[in-house]
């Protein structure tokens, strides 16, 4: 696998994560799922950022 493979096959990943977090964070039945859905989606937009991909 080369350099390029492994990067796409991360930020693929990060996104996949992000997306997650993003429904999750918006579910209003689970409050503290909710809550934690949003802290960590502060922290995994740090590295959607760092990687330059599209998150909205």
């Amino acid at each position: 696998m080369d350099c390029t493979e492994k990067t796409t096959q991360i930020e693929d990943k990060v996104k996949l994560v992000y997306d997650l977090l993003k429904e999750l964070s918006q579910v209003e039945d689970f409050p503290a799922i909710r809550a934690n859905a949003q802290r960590a989606l502060g922290t995994v937009w740090q590295m959607v950022n760092h990687l330059s991909l599209d998150y909205e």
